[in-house]
This record gives structure tokens, C-alpha cells and sequence, in this order.
């Protein structure tokens, strides 16, 4: 058994934030598609309305797609930013309450097994 004792803070901050980021564009990127189908559905709706009555604007449709198709764009970009922020931070914060927990009552108990390295070839060559 290996107890872990402490973890350092910054290295769980580096994690943090790429997890969090990395999740955030699987994730964020589903949610933006679903959100582009909402908007997809709205701008046709809005597109045949203007066909039925020319005189209310038929530009304003399309503009409104344009339109939303940026702000989708802006809100992926600023919800990784979010993310790699966020991310750090917890990572930060759940690091230095680990340690505080390992301290007041031992760390983590992890079991460890070595694998030997199937032999080859490459392992007779020296180490470099």
C-alpha cells in the first residue's frame, strides 16, 4: 500500500483547468449544437412569416441568423475561458482541502501493482 499525503496545489490547478476545458468542449459543443437547432427552428419560422408578408422585412430573418450563430460562437469561446478558470481553481481548492483531510487523518490508501515490460529488442539497448 502507498499513502498519498499531500498533493500539490499547483499541479492540481494545471489539471483542473484542463479537464474542466476539455470537458467543456466535448460538452459545450453538444449543447451548442442543440442550441443551433433551437435557432435553426426559429429563423425558419421567422423566414416563412416574412415570405407570407413581404412588407415586414424579409432581411430580418436572416439577420437574425447570422446574429445567432455569433453569439453561439462567442459563447463557446467564453465558456472555455470560463472553464480553464474555473477548472483552476477548483483544482487549487480541492487540493489544499485534500491536504488539510490527509493531515488530520492520514491520506489516501492506493494499491500499487509493477507490470513488467514485455520484452524486446529495444530493451537490451542502454538507458539513456
Amino acid at each position: 500500500m502507498v499513502t498519498i499525503k499531500r498533493v500539490s496545489v499547483g499541479s492540481a490547478m494545471k489539471i483542473g483547468a484542463i479537464t474542466y476545458t476539455l470537458t467543456w468542449a466535448i460538452f459545450g459543443l453538444i449543447f451548442l449544437a442543440f442550441q443551433g437547432l433551437f435557432l435553426s427552428a426559429i429563423t425558419s419560422s421567422l423566414s416563412s412569416y416574412s415570405n407570407q408578408f413581404p412588407n415586414q422585412g424579409g432581411a430580418a430573418a436572416s439577420s437574425f441568423g447570422a446574429i445567432g450563430i455569433a453569439g453561439l460562437c462567442i459563447t463557446y469561446v467564453v465558456g472555455l475561458i470560463f472553464a480553464l478558470i474555473a477548472g483552476a481553481i477548483g483544482g487549487a481548492v480541492y487540493a489544499f482541502i485534500y491536504n488539510l483531510a490527509a493531515g488530520w487523518v492520514g491520506g489516501l490508501e492506493v494499491e500499487l501493482t509493477r507490470i513488467q515490460a514485455p520484452a524486446t529488442a529495444n530493451n537490451n539497448l542502454p538507458p539513456m
